[in-house]
């Protein structure tokens, strides 16, 4: 795990990720967000949480690359993206986070993403009325994926882990968004492109 403070990014302004060892560097369009983001262990200020974690874990039979990039400042300032991969360097799928009439994630395969944000920067309000009607997450619909680099190692306890991912991704994710009490939930398709990197940190072996 790779937890440091870090330094304040606006909705406008972004430090460029491309230098850095730890870094996710994304953009999102639509109707809901519409920005550029970064999380990278470079950025340091006091009170903003950066939180970088990589693991691999097997579900079933299959073996799973997870990561996690994670930036916070106090109230609801947040931005997280949740990613679980190949374990393999290549161009992949991956799949659709299937929700139900309330928002509730009804189907999850292996490989998919999640983006989630604070009202900051999430926010869509389809009846006027005031109220964010998102009602899920930035959730991954078809997104193609490319791993450059990968590489396993084990830690101190002998347990194997990710030691080093390199990769980018683009695609549409989306959120359901409330319409009425009696009607269904409308879908809000947003185009999503990334690129990110992670290796251990050398505390973490």
């Amino acid at each position: 795990m790779l937890h440091t403070c870090s330094s304040s990014d606006d909705i406008t302004n972004d430090d460029d990720p491309q230098s850095q060892s730890n870094y996710m560097y994304y953009s999102i369009t639509g109707s809901a967000v519409n920005h550029s983001f970064t999380i990278s262990e470079s950025q340091e200020i006091e009170n903003d949480n950066i939180t970088i974690l990589g693991h691999v874990y097997n579900e079933g039979t299959t073996q799973v690359a997870s990561l996690v990039f994670a930036r916070s400042l106090p109230g609801d300032d947040f931005k997280e993206i949740y990613m679980t991969l190949p374990t393999n360097i290549g161009e992949f799928a991956l799949g659709e986070i299937e929700t139900g009439s309330t928002g509730n994630i009804t189907e999850e395969p292996i490989f998919n993403m999640k983006f989630l944000f604070g009202e900051l920067y999430a926010f869509y309000d389809g009846d006027n009325d005031g109220d964010n009607d998102l009602l899920t997450h930035l959730l991954s619909k078809n997104i193609s994926l490319t791993i450059t680099e990968y590489e396993e190692t084990y830690n101190d306890f002998g347990i194997l882990t990710l030691g080093h991912i390199k990769g980018s991704f683009e695609g549409q994710a989306y959120y359901k968004a409330y319409t009425g009490p009696t009607s269904e939930p409308e879908e809000l398709l947003h185009s999503v492109t990334g690129s990110f990197e992670y290796t251990i940190p050398n505390n973490n072996l």
